[in-house]
């Protein structure tokens, strides 16, 4: 580290208020202070007010020169809270190692939420702090450029300038990645892909897997991704951020890719089209539709696909018809779960009963959310105030809505009393209505039956997620937050009876995870656990190679007709989305029905749709530890062959290759023809 000439120049100074500051002089000035005003603590007041947008908001940003150390204290004993952990990152360039002494003999920046110690805040101290900064941001591209810079030290114009050189070189150096990518890729080898995709590839396959660590969800699920391809036989790479105050830039993610050579490139819930001109359009890219989210449910994103993105959906068809998503290049694939190493034996120990969720949320509370985020709009506002009432009612008499058509029914119904009838935006709030308000509604009814089957036979219930201890109907349960991983995977285990209450079908993450670990689960039924497995049953005898309704309907018997026409009413619950066929088709897409069997198995043993239903399923499962065992068991075998990641990965790559076998054959035969 070099000394700047400059370090004899700083001294210590006093404010007029008689706080310690530092001074500078220069050959031929006056001596300044390095804080303005004459009380450094209304200074840095003021200039951390000036920094909260961006400190809210958790953007990078470089302080230039320590000054008096104000500053740099502050910004690392008071940061803010980010979502999912995410740190701000903090760099320091002081060229002058005398500022940056006299300023630690005013603060004390040793211990846990000093500058010192804490990682996300970088050092570069010295005449050559501008070149070591350069050459960190080289050897870590995850670390973020910042986006905002201030200058505390005389030298700060100089550091400025420098840092826009810096900006340049970075920018010249992804151009160069880019361009190296481009000659990677030069083409799509399809025949390479079909190799590699085919059940005996000539060397492993390779996958990169994008994700990010400031997620709930779709971090662990990309690991349990990349587990399950390497079960496969592929070498599978996940590009995460190392740490919390680390960005996915765009070099760290081209370097990976020219360092790794994938053969195609796997992300949860985001589409080639939402970064730019990051990955080559040669490589293939798989979408992982795991949540319907607003980037992916527009036409605009339909339209931005490629000939090589592809989409695992559960919804294909919807996504084509509504969104204009290619239909070829739709491949089925649903919740998966891992499956994680159990004990031989295990005892079950724990609560009598319990249940896992974070919708703790009070519906008036959720109702006045809801309302609020139409507020633009003043008679669908309205209109959502008046359904939020009416169906927190609706509950509180014992109704209850199971699927998003029966909840448009209740919509319209309330919009006719209203004179709103044909009202922009029903569709739109009814989705809203079913995800914000009726899903914690229909999950905290039969949580409160559970609570009364509790109180009145005197067993336990433990609930666990956040916001629980806040709810006045069930504080008294509340157990806090249990750690996803082993320690859920054990509490599911020690557990007699675990709840899962959902208004979909059945068989959604928390009981595919929780049968996968061990735990033996009540079910609240839902008309879609009996009515697809009916529908599919039919389908199986009559119409094996129908894809929706109308082409099922051409082939049916006549005498047939109005029992297919009573199941196609059955399983309109997601009308708008997917057709009763289509329905039927997605989930056989993903190995479900196929043999007319139930999925889980059991599990009508298992279910309950009302409060004297679960008080039935207490009586038989409570004290009968071998019969649960027995149910599990069967329950986890079924899973783990249909359901598992690797069982999941398996058939979206054998979709691919005959995605690409029908066009590589397509592209052949038009060569011969011309």
């Amino acid at each position: 580290m070099e000394s700047a000439p400059t370090d004899a120049r700083f001294s210590f100074a006093m404010a007029a208020n008689g706080r310690p500051s530092i001074s500078f002089t220069s050959p031929g000035a006056p001596s300044i202070r390095l804080s303005d005003g004459d009380d450094p603590l209304a200074s840095l007041a003021a200039t951390m007010e000036q920094l909260k947008p961006a400190r809210q908001a958790g953007q990078p940003l470089v302080v230039l020169g320590s000054a008096d150390g104000y500053l740099l204290t502050a910004l690392a004993r008071h940061p803010l809270a980010l979502p999912f952990g995410r740190q701000q990152c903090v760099y320091l360039l002081e060229p002058n190692p005398g500022n940056l002494l006299l300023a630690m003999m005013i603060h004390d920046l040793s211990g846990a939420n000093g500058p010192i110690r804490q990682e996300r805040i970088q050092w570069f101290v010295g005449g050559d702090c501008m070149s070591a900064f350069r050459k960190a941001l080289r050897n870590d591209a995850f670390l973020p450029f910042p986006q905002i810079n201030l200058a505390s030290s005389p030298d700060g114009p100089r550091l400025a300038e420098q840092l826009t050189d810096v900006l340049k070189e970075i920018l010249e150096h992804d151009k160069n990645l880019e361009q190296k990518l481009l000659r990677r890729y030069p083409e799509f080898p399809v025949e390479r892909l079909l190799e590699m995709t085919s059940e005996n590839p000539p060397r492993a396959p390779r996958a990169l897997l994008l994700t990010t660590r400031f997620s709930t969800v779709l971090q662990y699920s990309t690991a349990d991704t990349q587990a399950g391809l390497e079960e496969l036989g592929w070498e599978a790479k996940v590009v995460i951020e190392p740490s919390s105050h680390h960005t996915l830039t765009f070099p760290a993610i081209r370097q990976t890719m020219l360092d790794f050579d994938p053969d195609v490139i796997i992300q949860i819930d985001h589409v080639r089209a939402e970064h730019g001109n990051l990955f080559p359009e040669t490589v293939p890219f798989l979408c992982w539709t795991q949540d319907h989210l607003p980037t992916l449910i527009n036409p605009q994103a339909g339209e931005n696909q490629g000939p090589l993105d592809f989409l695992l959906t559960d919804h294909g068809p919807w996504y084509s018809r509504n969104f204009g998503y290619p239909a070829e290049n739709s491949l089925t694939l649903g919740k998966l779960t891992r499956v994680p190493e159990i004990p031989v034996s295990w005892t079950s120990d724990g609560p009598d009963l319990c249940y896992v969720s974070n919708a703790a949320k009070l519906p008036e509370v959720a109702a006045e959310e809801l309302v609020a985020s139409v507020r633009t709009h003043p008679d669908l506002q309205t209109l959502a105030r008046r359904c939020s009432t009416e169906l927190i009612a609706r509950y509180a008499d014992g109704t209850s809505f199971a699927g998003t058509q029966d909840l448009r029914a209740f919509v319209d119904q309330l919009a006719a009393a209203e004179g709103l009838t044909g009202l922009a935006g029903l569709p739109e709030l009814t989705t809203e209505l079913f995800e914000r308000l009726n899903n914690i509604l229909y999950r905290q009814q039969a949580l409160g039956w559970a609570a009364d089957v509790a109180d009145a036979r005197g067993l336990s219930l433990e609930i666990y997620g956040s916001g629980w201890d806040k709810h006045p109907r069930f504080a008294r349960y509340a157990k806090g937050v249990v750690g996803y991983g082993a320690p859920l995977e054990a509490l599911t285990r020690s557990a007699k009876l675990n709840l899962q209450i959902v208004p979909y079908f059945s068989l959604h993450q928390r009981l595919l995870d929780g049968i996968a670990a061990g735990g033996f689960y009540l079910v609240r039924s839902h008309p879609a656990d009996t009515t697809i497995l009916d529908c599919a049953r039919f389908l199986n005898r009559f119409a094996p190679d129908a894809a929706t309704v109308a082409a099922a309907a051409r082939v049916i018997p006549e005498d047939r007709r109005g029992e297919f026409e009573a199941l196609v009413a059955a399983n309109s619950f997601i009308a708008d989305r997917l057709d009763a066929v289509e329905l039927v088709r997605v989930y056989q897409g993903q190995g479900l029905f196929l043999d007319d069997a139930e999925m889980p198995p059991r599990v009508g043993e298992v279910s309950f749709a009302s409060a004297g239903q679960l008080d039935a399923c207490v009586s038989r499962f409570l004290g009968d530890e071998a019969l649960r065992r027995e149910i599990v068991l069967s329950q986890r075998a079924a899973i783990a062959g249909t359901l598992s990641y690797s069982a999941g990965m398996r058939r979206v790559m054998r979709q691919l290759h005959a995605r690409l076998a029908e066009r590589h054959t397509a592209s052949e035969l038009s060569l011969s023809a011309a």
